[in-house]
Order: C-alpha cells, then sequence, then structure tokens
C-alpha cells in the first residue's frame, strides 16, 4: 500500500526537517517599497511607512520566531508558547512582506511559520511567492537569496504533497481530482531543487515520495538509492526504500 492510499505522511521527520530555515531572514536590505496611503491592515500586523519601523519590525520578527524553529531543529516538540509566539511572529513578517512585497525572505519565512502553524495552504502560497520573487529581489545576485530559494522550492514539494495526502483523505470529487496535480507540482519542484542541491537528502526524499505518487517506481528508487547513500538513518529515506521494496541494509 502506498503512502497517499494509507493517507499517511510518509515520515514526521521530513516535516520537522522542511520548516526549519537555514536562516530565517537572509536580508532585509535593499529598496523597501513603503506605501503611506495603507491606512488599513489586519489586527496585530504592524504598518510600517519608515526604515526605523522596518527595522525594528525585522527585529522583533526574528526574536519572536527564532527560538521556537530552533527547538523544532533539535526535534523538540513546540509547547504552546512556542506556537503563540509563532502566530504574533507571523503578524511581523506580513507587515515585512506588504512594506516590500518584492523580496524573497519574507515569504519564505511565512511559509515555514504556517508549515509548523499545519496551514499547508497558506506555506504553499507563500514559498511560491517567494520563489516568484527571486529575480525582483534587490539582492537576486546574493548566494544567501539563491540559497533560500531552493530551499522554497523544496518545502514547496514536501508541502504539496502534504495537500495531496489531505485531498486524498476527502470524499469530494473536487479535492480528489487534485491529487495527482499536486503531486506533479511537488515533483516539479523537488526536482529543481535537486538539480541545483544534488546531494540533499531532503530533496531527494521530496522528489522520490513525489515520484512514487505518479508511479514514476524506477526514479523513485534511484533517488531513494541516493538518499541513503548520503545518510543510511534518515528516516524518510527508509521509510520509501521499504514501500519500494529497496534494500536499507
Amino acid at each position: 500500500m502506498s503512502a497517499m492510499q494509507s493517507g499517511k505522511p510518509l515520515s514526521n521527520a521530513r516535516w520537522k526537517r522542511a520548516i526549519v530555515p537555514s536562516a530565517i531572514v537572509i536580508a532585509f536590505a535593499g529598496a523597501i517599497v513603503f506605501s503611506n496611503t495603507q491606512t488599513e491592515v489586519a489586527p496585530g500586523v504592524p504598518l510600517i511607512t519608515t526604515m526605523d519601523e522596518y527595522s525594528k519590525v525585522v527585529t522583533k520578527a526574528e526574536e519572536l520566531t527564532k527560538e521556537p524553529l530552533q527547538k523544532l531543529a533539535a526535534g523538540e516538540t513546540l509547547a504552546e508558547e512556542d506556537k503563540k509566539a509563532l502566530e504574533e511572529g507571523k503578524n511581523y513578517f506580513v507587515a515585512l512582506s506588504k512594506s516590500n512585497p518584492l523580496q524573497v525572505a519574507p515569504f519564505f519565512a511565512l511559509g515555514r511559520i504556517y508549515d509548523v502553524l499545519d496551514q499547508p495552504e497558506d506555506a504553499a502560497r507563500n514559498y511560491e511567492q517567494a520563489i516568484l520573487n527571486e529575480t525582483k529581489d534587490s539582492m537576486r545576485d546574493s548566494d544567501a537569496l539563491k540559497k533560500t530559494v531552493v530551499e522554497a522550492k523544496g518545502s514547496l514539494s514536501m508541502t504539496l504533497q502534504k495537500l495531496a495526502q489531505m485531498a486524498n483523505q476527502s470524499k469530494d470529487e473536487v479535492e480528489l481530482a487534485k491529487v495527482p496535480l499536486y503531486y506533479d507540482r511537488a515533483y516539479q519542484w523537488a526536482d529543481q531543487a535537486v538539480k541545483v542541491i544534488p546531494n540533499s537528502v531532503k530533496y531527494l526524499t521530496a522528489r522520490a515520495g513525489a515520484a512514487l505518487q505518479l508511479k514514476k517506481t524506477d526514479e523513485a528508487k534511484k533517488d531513494v538509492i541516493s538518499a541513503l547513500e548520503l545518510d543510511p538513518t534518515d528516516d524518510t529515506a527508509r521509510g520509501l526504500a521499504a514501500l519500494l521494496g529497496v534494500k536499507t541494509e
């Protein structure tokens, strides 16, 4: 039985790795787009109209979200206070994304946070916007930004697979029809990530998971074998290996 048929995620470890960025904020320098005509914002979302306000919001956003995401990276269970901090931090990143909608980092951070808060549709939307902003960001030539975009692609692949699993559990025909579309998009984004960083277990297993559901069995096996060569103990790779009949010993 496949993971999609069972309706169970392949591995919780995969999601933990997917939602912990190498850096929440790679940089918020560059051209800032302030909208002085913006008089209404959602409750809890700061209004940014000056560079000083912008800097304060950046500091507050990182202050609120850094520790919870570090805990997640260490495999710790988040307490309610951690989730509350992420909820509050989310508002600051929303403010940053509105003040400069051409940057990558705020949308990438929002994708991470929505992933943690188990809001995959919002996570996917923000990851996609981060990817779309790659050529618009004032730091588009920096290695840090390029790495962040690759992380967004890998994370988006895993989030789309989570949406596929959720849709597959639905009895709604419209939702069920989305399942192959989710997996196809997940495969494409993971493929792009692997092409940039071919030795990433996370990206290889993301592509393998999507390939398995798209019945690209040979491709999935190849990726799983590569992932196991990189890390024989990886839970996601071992889980996929079991589904594909790949020996792990």
